[in-house]
């Protein structure tokens, strides 16, 4: 699952939605999934504050398994002139009876030096009776941040039925990444599926935004 004009080319100033350039992610953060080896994972997530009659950002994004413990994916951001963001993820450990699951990755990378976040973090997620936490952390480029540059990930998700999947995840800090979110996401093709959030960030300044993302496997 599975996040500019202004943000890029204004100092980043008022659009929080850079959780693009996306890897696997629970809602806004990343996971420990990994896409499955020879598999195209075609994203399209929107970005809307509530009350607003435009969307704030739109993302188009590609992921694909490289190996059963590595993806690697791009995005393009709708709108902007940088649009393009990349991304990569290795898993290595998976979990078991004993053991988390241990990720290692970076995203939000860009070609061009003034956008580039090059957010990179190290996650763990451990399934207690149905339900898997998350908790790791996250360190990227202050110049383009702002501020808080090191944020703690914390995350929460259940698969409820062969359908439904709902999660919760929270990014510390009070850069424009910085924020909770939930979501409730819905499979309704056996490749397919799509997920409603909100996202509550944790700069008053920035307005909450609802986000719809749709999940395609080939």
């Amino acid at each position: 699952m599975r996040k500019l004009t202004a943000m890029l080319s204004a100092a980043l100033t008022a659009l929080p939605v850079l959780a693009g350039a996306t890897p696997s992610t629970l809602v806004w953060i990343p996971s420990t999934d990994i896409q499955p080896k020879g598999v195209f994972h075609l994203g399209y997530d929107t970005y809307t504050s509530p009350g607003s009659a435009a969307t704030n950002a739109t993302v188009y994004g590609v992921t694909y398994g490289v190996t059963e413990q590595i993806e690697v994916g791009v995005d393009y951001f709708s709108g902007t002139n940088r649009p393009w963001f990349f991304n990569a993820k290795v898993r290595v450990l998976e979990e078991n009876e004993s053991n988390p699951a241990v990720a290692l990755g970076i995203y939000n990378v860009s070609p061009k030096s003034e956008v580039t976040q090059n957010l990179a973090y190290a996650l763990v997620s451990k399934t207690f009776s149905g339900t898997r936490f998350h908790a790791g952390y996250c360190t990227g480029k202050k110049s383009v941040l702002g501020r808080d540059e090191n944020m703690v990930l914390l995350g929460i998700d259940r698969q409820l039925d062969d359908k439904w999947w709902v999660a919760a995840d929270y990014q510390g800090g009070k850069s424009f990444m910085g924020a909770l979110s939930v979501g409730a996401a819905y499979k309704f093709a056996d490749n397919a599926s799509v997920l409603v959030g909100y996202d509550f960030y944790n700069d008053s300044s920035l307005k909450d935004t609802v986000t719809v993302q749709i999940d395609i496997d080939l």
